[in-house]
């Protein structure tokens, strides 16, 4: 399970405060925002829920990254990765969720839904209904600091609108420097 709090709404909790318009506005070039790296990883070590008869045959581990970038306090893009590094990521996997002011917050992020419940499933489906676990006790976890790095970048893309005219593609992806100098 998720522990305290969704990965999603620290996201937007973050989002929220540090790219409102108004500081995007002011302060930042146009199509800056927010890189998050969020690991979604599920373990079953194989033992009855006595705790001591193991069965390697249920060992399992799920892993994956979604890389996720928020522009402008709406558009929502996110690339399914193996790799805790968004550029191992072709751009053309970045898939853009969401383009609009009411529903990126929802919308935005159901990919990460999707890939928790997989995790479970990942760990627990193939082992005898009562060892297994059902998904809220799975301990699915999700981390916006895999490997311990920073929890966002600070990032500018370009983007150009899909023939459906809503959904866009990115093409390209670039670093910005973002630093918070602390005075006495």
């Amino acid at each position: 399970m998720f522990r305290i709090m969704s990965p999603a709404s620290i996201i937007v909790g973050l989002v929220e405060q540090l790219c409102n318009r108004q500081i995007l506005l002011t302060a930042f070039p146009e199509n800056t925002g927010l890189l998050f790296t969020l690991q979604i990883r599920c373990e079953n070590y194989g033992y009855e829920k006595d705790g001591k008869t193991h069965h390697p045959e249920w060992e399992s581990i799920y892993n994956k990254y979604l890389h996720i970038i928020v522009i402008n306090c709406h558009h929502v893009f996110i690339s399914e990765s193996d790799s805790w590094d968004y550029r191992d990521s072709p751009l053309e996997s970045f898939k853009n969720t969401s383009n609009h002011d009411s529903c990126w917050k929802s919308d935005g992020f159901q990919l990460i839904f999707k890939h928790y419940f997989a995790a479970a499933k990942n760990c627990w489906d193939h082992v005898p209904k009562e060892h297994s676990r059902p998904p809220i006790f799975s301990e699915v976890e999700g981390s916006l600091t895999p490997l311990l790095r920073k929890p966002f970048k600070m990032v500018r893309v370009t983007k150009k609108r899909l023939e459906d005219g809503y959904f866009c593609e990115l093409t390209s992806i670039k670093e910005l420097k973002f630093t918070i100098n602390v005075e006495d």
